[in-house]
């Protein structure tokens, strides 16, 4: 056993005390800059925690942002010149329907559904639109390079007699490479316009209401956690994990301030219902992490707290 280990398995909390108070935040989530509450239970379990350690110094900073904040333990090195470890959580509920990357608004002359050869119908144009997007990642995009372009709605109109006159359609990007990402935005381009032009539509407006950077670990500090997680988590440990496509301003956090960072993932679905769904090669059934249907089973709580405590002292050890 590693000497981290040894430190995690002797100093590991009773995890009991805490199920209740990780049921309590999922019964009552809030949305993104509206955790008013969560902020302030957190705050005061901080608060509860720290004061039992007086020879500590320690504080709390509330209210970053909006309600975020940021719990600090100071070193006790005279000289200043140990580590400084930054562990970050996010604490804000999704709504199901998650905010789309760009926004496309699809014009067309609006008319009675009778008279169909007096309107510029957006319905039909976005219809086409939406068809030929697919054929984006399929084939004008290396397979290897990877690329998802997904419709998640399409609104327009609000009475079956009568030929609205825009159409807004949500749609949503994800790529692995700034060059792919730039290669697909502008095909993406390239069809809205030309699809509306063909339906002798006004030119569509295309507005891009979200976007990330790409997010990479650096690579001497994944390799003091990998240690760390090889020799702790053994063969539950896999650090052969897949790109993922999901945005993540987490990137954006160390990079601000010319700091390596560490982007992991732990499971959180029970090991025998992902036994049973992948014999039965049903493994999509499990419900993801942006579903209505994913709670993380309670035991959770045990490989998240190892997992963050064993990246900190992977930087802290001396």
């Amino acid at each position: 056993m590693s000497e981290i280990s040894e430190t995690i398995n002797t100093y590991r909390p009773d995890l009991t005390t805490y199920e209740e108070f990780y049921k309590h935040l999922h019964r009552n989530p809030e949305l993104s800059f509206q955790e008013r509450e969560t902020a302030a239970t957190i705050s005061a379990r901080l608060t509860s925690l720290l004061d039992a350690f007086p020879s500590i110094k320690t504080s709390i900073h509330t209210e970053i942002g909006s309600y975020g904040l940021a719990a600090v333990l100071h070193n006790q090195d005279p000289h200043g010149s140990s580590p400084t470890v930054l562990l970050r959580a996010d604490m804000d509920a999704l709504p199901v329907e998650e905010q789309t990357r760009l926004e496309l608004k699809i014009h067309g002359r609006s008319g009675h559904a009778s008279q169909p050869h007096r309107t510029c119908d957006p319905i039909v144009t976005a219809a086409h639109t939406i068809v030929r997007l697919q054929s984006i990642a399929a084939r004008e995009v290396d397979p290897e390079e990877g690329a998802v372009v997904s419709v998640g709605y399409i609104h327009a109109g609000n009475a079956v007699n009568v030929i609205p006159d825009t159409a807004h359609v949500g749609i949503d990007v994800r790529t692995f490479s700034p060059d792919t990402r730039a290669h697909v935005l502008g095909a993406l381009r390239r069809i809205v316009n030309a699809e509306s032009a063909a339906a002798g539509a006004p030119p569509p407006e295309l507005v891009e209401e979200r976007a990330y950077p790409f997010l990479v670990n650096d690579e001497m500090a994944t390799r003091k956690v990998e240690d760390v997680f090889s020799a702790h988590f053994g063969d539950a440990y896999d650090a052969h994990a897949q790109g993922l496509g999901g945005s993540e301003d987490f990137g954006v956090l160390a990079t601000a301030v010319g700091r390596p960072s560490v982007y992991f993932m732990y499971g959180a679905t029970d090991q025998r219902l992902w036994e049973r769904l992948k014999n039965e090669g049903e493994l999509q059934a499990v419900p993801s992490t942006h579903s209505a249907s994913f709670a993380p089973v309670l035991e959770t709580l045990r490989f998240g707290v190892d997992a963050y405590s064993g990246a900190a002292l992977a930087f802290l050890k001396r």
